[in-house]
């Protein structure tokens, strides 16, 4: 029954800055669930027009970063050694790729 559980923030619009941030960062420290995994797509490069608030995606928000995350789910992020690195590497190529920040041109 072992099922693995895994902590994943979603992507927020650029600059956001977040009140209770060391809070969270705590909680995630902390002994209770510090050795569950935490994967961070806050920094995902996608301009404003795609949130549809500060803490959600639009429609094509979503459509776009489903792509992105099926698309690392399917090179086995989750074996990788240091998945966050890995993650954080594919969202500056992502940003490298189109200065329009679409991660589909």
């Amino acid at each position: 029954t072992g099922v693995a559980l895994y902590f994943v923030r979603s992507p927020m619009p650029p600059n956001t800055v977040i009140a209770n941030e060391p809070e969270f960062q705590r909680f995630l420290k902390s002994k209770e669930i510090r050795n569950t995994p935490f994967l961070d797509f806050k920094e995902y490069p996608l301009p404003n027009p795609m949130f549809a608030d500060k803490q959600h995606l639009n429609k094509q928000g979503q459509d776009l970063f489903s792509i992105f995350f099926n698309r690392l789910m399917n090179t086995q992020i989750l074996q990788q050694k240091d998945p966050q690195e890995f993650i954080n590497s594919e969202m500056e190529k992502q940003k490298m790729v189109n200065p329009a920040r679409n991660p589909l041109n």
